[in-house]
């Protein structure tokens, strides 16, 4: 198994907390079976230890046996996504460059799984490997690939089917409204979990749409120009440009892009701090930093600030 951590960002698990209160729960018992109080989860760019997360999950369960929580929330907590990871998959152009991306961004805000796109001749598997008391649950797994298929049939609008579905927990629900929801085979107890892809359902297109981002990307891009007046980092910037609006953060990996190019990325993430309200997790997504951290500390280091929202 690879080597993975112990915590995740705050808003996975806001987001999980959040299903539970649209089915009714209470939020203030969940929060005290888990030991998180609501001051732990007020930063967006901080982290919840794996341990706290799955007490809330199994919090949540116990209240609600039986049911597929993961099959049944996945897709109202990711159907049309906003802010950067929306943006970043609305311009992937294809369903199988929007799946690595989606890959990319768990990895940033959820250290307690691995997710990753493998491609043969004929299908794709979408395999992801959890902590062993996170894959236990059953639920984080289940919402994670329903949410995908829910997320990519809006994309492309397509009513795409898997060939095949596999979970490494067993059913702890009803598996014939797994059966419904996918169109496809659906075992459990078969590790690894993954999500079996025709390639033809991969090759789909996703057509892109006006974002938000947009105007503060080019103002970003606009307010980096002013500041170099070298030629070559002007060439450096144009190529940064046609990434960042053609995101395949599956090919990119800027953890530690040469001190130019990491200078003018950092310009460029300054910007969009300034015009827009994007997160610090969002912006570096968004610019290609594969661990929060990481860009953090390069921002820290080159401005002498914290990378922080606008307001």
């Amino acid at each position: 198994m690879l080597a993975l951590g112990r915590k995740l960002l705050v808003p996975v698990t806001r987001a999980l907390l959040g299903s539970a209160a649209e089915r009714g729960l209470c939020r203030a018992e969940l929060l005290a079976a888990a030991g998180i109080s609501e001051d732990d989860l007020a930063v967006t760019d901080s982290w919840i230890s794996i341990e706290r997360h799955v007490r809330l999950g199994a919090a949540i369960e116990a209240r609600l046996p039986g049911e597929n929580l993961g099959l049944q929330t996945g897709e109202r907590i990711y159907h049309d996504p906003a802010g950067a990871f929306g943006y970043v998959l609305r311009r992937s152009g294809t369903h199988a460059v929007a799946l690595a991306n989606f890959g990319a961004y768990l990895g940033l805000v959820n250290h307690a799984l691995h997710a990753e796109l493998q491609l043969a001749a004929t299908e794709g598997c979408f395999q992801v490997q959890m902590q062993p008391e996170l894959a236990a649950l059953g639920h984080p797994a289940e919402a994670l690939l329903s949410a995908w298929v829910a997320i990519s049939r809006h994309l492309t609008a397509r009513d795409w089917a898997p060939s095949g579905v596999q979970f490494e927990h067993e059913a702890k629900g009803d598996v014939r409204e797994h059966e419904a929801f996918f169109r496809c085979p659906v075992e459990f107890g078969q590790g690894p979990t993954c999500l079996q892809i025709p390639a033809g359902a991969l090759g789909l297109e996703i057509e892109p749409t006006s974002h938000e981002i947009d105007a503060a990307l080019a103002r970003s891009l606009e307010d980096a120009r002013e500041k170099l007046g070298i030629a070559d980092l002007q060439t450096e910037l144009d190529a940064l440009a046609d990434r960042l609006r053609t995101p395949p953060r599956s090919v990119r990996a800027p953890g530690s892009p040469g001190a130019r190019t990491s200078g003018i990325v950092l310009d460029v993430a300054r910007g969009l701090f300034e015009h827009s309200r994007l997160c610090a997790y969002e912006v570096a997504f968004l610019v290609g930093f594969q661990d929060l951290a990481v860009f953090q500390q390069a921002y820290s280091d080159r401005f002498g600030l914290r990378p922080l929202p606008r307001g």
